[in-house]
């Protein structure tokens, strides 16, 4: 009986040991079966992954924004002026290195200024303020200034201030604010600023007119080519009768006077002082008053400057001889006169001017939601040749028209905003090849009267195939 009992129960036990076998196989096939096919690795590209987009400066292209360097003493600080009209100062001791020591010695700005859409892409600096891609900064204008000691980059003391004159290419409207890069990743408001005259450029423009005139008086001061005798009633100006039947020589001319007609007028009224330290020149006021037929009173004044025609021939040449050395340096100085005209002309008429607390990225921009703009679904003629899913490539969209620059990756490539008629695209493929639609493409693709407000425009672009040095040349 018990062996009966004790084979039953090892019966048992193979049959338990048995559905434990078959469960434990089952479960490994079922994790078999869920186990994730390992992913091919997607072919090397020069783009940046999803997170890099939003957050940081990633330079696209080997060419770069150069900056201007300035070497100073932290002791004496420094202000600086460049070609566009902006001008920096960094005020005196306000150096501190990361702990926020004052540095002293020489120390290096490291300075530049970015104004179009182009310029904002080669830097690489995000014009993108969220994850999402949503909201975006339109630029006018972008500053970055950086001080080292050696390789350290150093920090603006607290409660020190550099002085900003931005220059602007327009003047911007209200919705423009003062933006800071902050750590190089996110915008922050920065405070305000102001839009104001370049009054420097403006100031030197008159002071340069003022010595052009000036010098041109000068010259002429000395030309003796109109002859004249005063045609007056010297019965009513006995002071002249000495001079009466006598000839005069202009040397001065009133520009708003016509010189042809200083001997016809019957000028009412004459004075004339000598010149000092002048032998012969004399300062003459010509005054012409009366009434014409409909009784309005017309008065008209002339001042000119005259020399009476008595001289010797020898006198006469030497006068001729100054003249003509004076006429030399006053064409030389014309030519100078000219360049520097044509720099300052160069520099912007307009400023926006704000403080910084810091060092770094500032920028005045219009902050624009990307929702409220006409939505583009871009497709490219490279699609056919890449699996989009294993080459995440980084589409950037450059926008004059709005003076800023987008980044997006595949998953938002159906989520674009139209930027206006003057976009550009750019993307980077693998293998080195970058695939490119410059303004005309784009405008010959995307026609803005037929785009809808309402719907996604579905826009197929064929692209150039531009090399490495290609794409560099361009930009």
């Amino acid at each position: 009986m018990k062996t009966i009992e004790k084979n039953k129960f090892h019966k048992e036990l193979i049959l338990v040991s048995s559905l434990f076998m078959l469960c434990g196989f089952a479960l490994y096939q079922f994790s078999e079966i869920n186990k994730e096919t390992p992913k091919e690795k997607p072919k090397n590209t020069n783009t940046v992954n999803a997170a890099e987009i939003s957050a940081g400066i990633h330079e696209p292209l080997d060419k770069k924004i150069a900056f201007t360097q300035y070497d100073f003493d932290v002791l004496n600080g420094i202000e600086f002026h460049q070609p566009t009209g902006t001008h920096v100062v960094i005020p005196k001791s306000a150096i501190v290195d990361a702990k926020g020591k004052l540095i002293s010695g020489k120390v290096k700005v490291k300075f530049r200024e970015i104004h179009d859409a182009k310029s904002i892409f080669l830097s690489g600096i995000p014009m993108q303020t969220d994850a999402n891609r949503g909201l975006f900064l339109e630029s006018n204008g972008m500053v970055e200034i950086r001080v080292f000691q050696g390789e350290t980059e150093l920090s603006l003391r607290e409660g020190k201030q550099v002085q900003v004159d931005l220059a602007a290419k327009s003047r911007p409207s209200s919705d423009f604010k003062l933006w800071v890069l902050d750590k190089d990743k996110k915008w922050l408001s920065a405070g305000t600023f102001q839009t104001v005259n370049n009054s420097r450029r403006d100031q030197k423009l008159l002071l340069l007119d003022d010595e052009k005139k000036k010098r041109k008086n000068k010259k002429a001061s000395k030309k003796s080519d109109l002859q004249f005798e005063f045609n007056s009633n010297l019965e009513n100006f006995p002071h002249m009768a000495a001079w009466k039947g006598v000839k005069w020589n202009l040397i001065q001319e009133d520009v708003n006077f016509p010189t042809a007609d200083i001997a016809r007028v019957d000028w009412t009224d004459i004075t004339m002082k000598k010149i000092s330290n002048s032998s012969n020149e004399y300062s003459i006021k010509l005054t012409f008053s009366k009434e014409d037929y409909s009784g309005n009173f017309i008065d008209k004044t002339c001042s000119i400057v005259a020399v009476p025609a008595d001289l010797s021939k020898k006198e006469l040449q030497a006068k001729n001889d100054e003249f003509s050395d004076l006429n030399k340096q006053y064409e030389a100085f014309l030519v100078l006169a000219k360049k520097e005209e044509e720099r300052l002309r160069a520099e912007s008429a307009l400023l926006n001017q704000f403080r910084a607390n810091g060092f770094g990225i500032y920028n005045v921009d219009k902050l624009t939601n990307a929702e409220q703009l006409v939505k583009l679904d871009v497709h490219f003629d490279f699609e056919s040749e890449m699996l989009l899913s294993k080459n995440p490539i980084q589409l950037v969209v450059v926008s004059p028209d709005r003076n800023t620059v987008l980044n997006f990756l595949p998953a938002n490539w159906n989520n674009i905003p139209y930027l206006g008629p003057k976009t550009e695209i750019f993307a980077s493929l693998p293998g080195g090849k970058y695939a490119f639609v410059d303004a005309k493409m784009f405008a010959e693709a995307v026609n803005e009267e037929k785009l809808s407000k309402t719907y996604q425009n579905k826009i197929t672009f064929k692209t150039r195939r531009l090399s490495k040095e290609e794409i560099n040349n361009y930009f």
